[in-house]
């Protein structure tokens, strides 16, 4: 009976020894068909385009498709938000530019009031902003015109003086030959009146010394 159990115990340690390296390479042939298909599953994701999991449902493929899923699914909304930080980024940097730009525009042009909401519509395009130096040179050619311009009235001015100061002695020296000749109008005719005058007086003593001499007779 012994020599049967030791014989059963020789046949049964290569029976097992067998089944362990069976149960090995079976073990080593899962992990290397899960390692070809983890493979496969990758390479067919990185060549066809990406399913979200509204449009793929959950528990239809093997683990490691799901987490292969999860992690496309992750890089996607990654990369989605990167899009849109990109996006605001731009949209912050054309807003501060368009700023910097009216007050640079302010600046140059000089400042504005407030335009009434219905002159917005029909604003005008602006003028380009010019810089300083010519800005400067601009103001400074406007003020010698402007100077120009002030000379020139003042002269025709002084010139439309000159003639009416003429004009007005022209006057005076006629109005002053006519009062002469007045006043030589007038002493001729004072001595017309003075020698009536006295014609008259010695009319009336001629008179008088004749009605005498008659009444004495």
């Amino acid at each position: 009976e012994e020599e049967e159990a030791q014989q059963q115990h020789g046949q049964q340690q290569p029976q097992q020894q067998q089944g362990q390296e069976g149960q090995k390479l079976g073990c080593e042939q899962s992990k290397h068909n899960e390692s070809e298909e983890s493979e496969r599953v990758s390479s067919e994701n990185a060549s066809a385009p990406r399913e979200s999991n509204e449009h793929r449902p959950r528990g239809m493929g093997s683990k490691v498709e799901e987490e292969q899923e999860d992690n496309n699914l992750s890089r996607d909304q990654e990369q989605g938000g990167q899009e849109e930080l990109g996006q605001e980024e731009g949209k912050r940097e054309e807003v501060n530019e368009k700023r910097t730009a009216k007050e640079e525009e302010a600046q140059a042009v000089g400042k504005e009031g407030p335009l009434h909401p219905s002159l917005h519509a029909v604003q005008p395009p602006q003028p380009p902003v010019l810089p300083s130096a010519l800005v400067s040179f601009g103001g400074a050619a406007l003020r010698a015109e402007e100077k120009e311009k002030r000379l020139r009235a003042l002269k025709r001015l002084r010139d439309e003086n000159e003639e009416e100061h003429v004009r007005l002695l022209g006057e005076a020296a006629r109005l002053s030959k006519l009062l002469e000749e007045k006043e030589e109008s007038l002493r001729v005719l004072q001595d017309v009146l003075s020698r009536a005058q006295r014609r008259q007086e010695e009319s009336r003593g001629r008179r008088r010394v004749l009605m005498t001499a008659s009444s004495l007779r």
